[in-house]
């Protein structure tokens, strides 16, 4: 008896520790740029603080920032919005990295999947791997860092 008290706590553990566990829309909210800078100059110091953090970046068009962080097999890629107050990191796609989805059929009827590439119809997912959130903590520090320095 004693046997299986402990093999269903380490079952239970395991089980746990192998689901993703961040919500997505916990990293998508806005940071505030704290000094007077131009577009121009937050651009740069966004694209700074990125490369910095070790993310690649490419320069979109209309105040946004395409950001890809690579790791092992691991690929996030995030969208940088920003204007002269705030920057928002925004979740666009990933690889290899557990998550779970929900999205809805053609009957409107609502659907959980879980894998470890894209949701459907590209919507972000629900949940995430964990070290989603430690990648992106790490870019928006790095970037903050750039905008109170100025460098």
């Amino acid at each position: 008896m004693r046997n299986l008290i402990v093999i269903s706590g380490v079952l239970l553990i395991a089980s746990c520790a192998s689901l993703p566990t961040v919500l997505v829309s916990q990293t998508n909210y806005p940071h505030r740029i704290q000094g007077t800078f131009n577009k121009e100059q937050i651009k740069e110091l966004i694209l700074e603080g990125a490369k910095y953090a070790g993310w690649v970046t490419q320069d979109q068009e209309n105040d946004n920032i395409l950001a890809t962080y690579q790791i092992r097999v691991h690929t996030v890629n995030v969208n940088i919005n920003y204007t002269e107050e705030a920057y928002t990191v925004i979740y666009q796609s990933s690889t290899l990295m557990k998550m779970a989805c929900t999205y809805l059929d053609n009957n409107n009827a609502k659907y959980r999947v879980s894998g470890e590439n894209n949701c459907p119809d590209n919507q972000p997912p629900v949940y995430i791997h964990e070290n989603y959130k430690v990648w992106v903590d790490s870019l928006v520090a790095s970037i903050n860092r750039s905008l109170e320095t100025g460098k």
